[in-house]
């Protein structure tokens, strides 16, 4: 019954994740480098570190390799693949390391914290 419990909780967790309105897509270059500057100039709360900790154990690479979850989840901050066409937009490859901080800062500061609630318990102490 645990199990089932956990899946209904991962699956509501997905749902409400992919559900987020995104916001409007970027019409020029110009508005596309806006928004870098705006990810670049975002200090990185202590809570993405401990979210980090959570998720990845605060790494990027386990064995030479990027860390990636089985559900395709990517990097130190396991962003998910449902942000890829906003991060290829935002010139970020979540595979770089500095990239995926970047991204987990970008979905923190217009999101907050949601998008990492399944390890709300660990991160959350």
């Amino acid at each position: 019954i645990g199990y089932v419990c956990l899946l209904l909780f991962m699956f509501s967790v997905w749902v409400a994740a992919s559900s987020l309105e995104k916001p409007a897509d970027a019409k020029t270059e110009e508005e596309v480098k806006e928004r870098i500057i705006v990810i670049e100039n975002i200090t990185l709360p202590p809570v993405l570190q401990r979210i980090a900790d959570c998720e990845s154990d605060n790494l990027h690479y386990r064995n030479g390799k990027v860390v990636v979850s089985s559900t395709g989840d990517i990097g130190k901050y396991q962003i998910s693949p449902v942000w890829s066409d906003e991060a290829e937009e935002l010139g970020l490859d979540l595979t770089d390391p500095i990239d995926n901080e970047k991204m987990a800062k970008w979905i923190f500061e217009n999101y907050g914290s949601v998008y990492w609630s399944a390890s709300f318990k660990c991160w959350n102490r």
